[in-house]
């Protein structure tokens, strides 16, 4: 059983459609467990986890335009996302394994700052 001291969840999978499919399993066993799941999802996955009975709500964060365009042009954008993540006070954020060197997850959750664990598909 899952500590109940933490209730609302952020999982944040923002690169690789299959690596935010390999984590819908998770999700499940959140909800199941009573968790409020919360996803922040780029535009490959988004499709995948809207409508997903196992996620209570989908985060969009545009990556795919922000690299399209200079950055700096996109940052009151990405401000008012990491603004937004901060007001839902997650208890938890579980980045999918994250690329070496800085990667949208690592900048998102140094941002808003839960308690945030890294989850490894060799660890499962």
């Amino acid at each position: 059983m899952l500590d109940e001291s933490y209730k609302k969840v952020l999982i944040i999978k923002l690169s690789s459609l299959g690596d935010v499919i390999f984590n819908i399993p998770l999700a499940s066993i959140l909800k199941q467990n009573n968790y409020e799941v919360h996803w922040l999802v780029s535009e490959k996955g988004q499709l995948v986890v809207e409508n997903n009975p196992f996620v209570d709500k989908v985060i969009l964060a545009p990556i795919e335009k922000w690299k399209k365009c200079n950055f700096f042009k996109n940052i009151k954008e990405f401000i008012t996302l990491i603004k937004f993540l901060r007001s839902q006070n997650y208890d938890i954020a579980l980045v999918g394994k994250p690329a070496k060197g800085i990667s949208e997850e690592k900048l998102m959750t140094a941002n808003i700052k839960p308690m945030s664990f890294n989850v490894d598909r060799a660890a499962a």
